[in-house]
């Protein structure tokens, strides 16, 4: 089974054009609808997040992703936030797999040491995790 870090910056947009951001609740329950869409083609995936308060104003979710097919995982994760296309960037020298969408931002990186990264997530509050 494979692992990745993501970090997931989240958009709602109103009626009226506006985009605001979702709550730490709707966050949440978010971060369970869609592990539920990545269980249905991967069914020995699981997620572990945490989500913490943004240096912008709102929330991000920070996620450490297990999984067997990662084509299914950025399929779902594009969905997520209206994205389509995927595009590598590097970040503090690493490759990091980007995309952009209508309604936030996804960027996924490999994790080289999966305890500090477990470490970082929890930094502020304990993570969760979905089986």
């Amino acid at each position: 089974m494979k692992s990745n870090s993501v970090v997931i910056r989240k958009l709602r947009i109103l009626e009226n054009g506006k985009k605001i951001h979702p709550s730490k609740k709707e966050l949440r329950k978010e971060m369970i609808t869609l592990h539920k869409k990545l269980r249905k083609e991967d069914p020995q995936s699981y997620i572990e997040f945490s989500i913490e308060k943004d240096h912008r104003p709102g929330y991000h979710i920070h996620v450490i992703a297990h999984y067997n097919d990662k084509e299914n995982l950025l399929k779902n994760y594009s969905r997520f936030i209206g994205g389509t296309e995927w595009y590598e960037e590097l970040i503090e020298l690493r490759p990091t797999e980007v995309c952009d969408g209508d309604y936030g931002e996804i960027k996924f990186q490999s994790i080289d040491y999966e305890k500090g990264c477990r470490r970082y997530i929890n930094k502020h509050s304990p993570s969760e995790t979905l089986w």
